[in-house]
């Protein structure tokens, strides 16, 4: 009973996290490469705790403008875009909340890092048995080595695309609670460049 009271206040808070970007997403202008355009190289910015920021990263020729983020407390990291903000959830140090008004508090998207002894496929059985959450799409792939499982998944009332990961007993879920295609293109390369340390 409480994993089911636990898991509608995580619905529930998803949902004013899509709604506030669905706000956002009518006030913002196309971006557009020509836009974006970083000076600064190799900046450091210090967040809370120990983790970084890091505004020019060149780990990932394919990303040179997108920025880097590392979770040290939740020992993952991962690159963004440049009009996007990555910062750890306020009530979790582990997790980190992305997009583009993102803040400590919500997110478009995100990354969860849960202790499980099972396997993603179990873990995933149980949280659909015991949610709102039904998926869609199940595709195993692989993210810098290690074997992952992508979903598309349909909530009520958030929908959208997570990356399940797991190393050891813990479970990483990089998500993004969005159907906007830019959006999801755009999660698609964090994704496929996430690292666990």
């Amino acid at each position: 009973m409480g994993f089911i009271i636990i898991v509608l206040l995580f619905i529930a808070y998803q949902i004013s996290k899509v709604n506030s970007y669905k706000n956002t997403l009518t006030s913002q202008p196309e971006v557009t490469k020509e836009m974006i355009s970083l000076k600064d190289s190799d900046v450091k910015i210090k967040s809370e705790g120990s983790n970084t920021h890091s505004s020019n990263d060149n780990s990932n020729p394919m990303l040179p403008q997108w920025k880097t983020f590392t979770n040290n407390d939740g020992r993952y990291k991962f690159q963004y875009p440049p009009d996007w903000n990555a910062f750890v959830n306020k009530y979790n140090e582990k997790d980190s909340l992305f997009g583009v008004n993102a803040t400590s508090e919500s997110g478009t998207g995100g990354v969860e890092v849960i202790s499980y002894n099972g396997s993603i496929n179990s873990y995933l059985g149980n949280l659909e048995k015991n949610s709102e959450i039904h998926f869609t799409v199940f595709e195993n792939i692989e993210i810098n080595g290690i074997p992952a499982i992508k979903t598309k998944y349909n909530g009520s009332p958030v929908s959208g695309l997570s990356v399940y990961l797991k190393k050891d007993n813990q479970i990483f879920n990089v998500y993004i609670n969005s159907s906007d295609v830019n959006s999801i293109s755009l999660f698609e390369k964090l994704a496929s460049g996430f690292s666990i340390l």
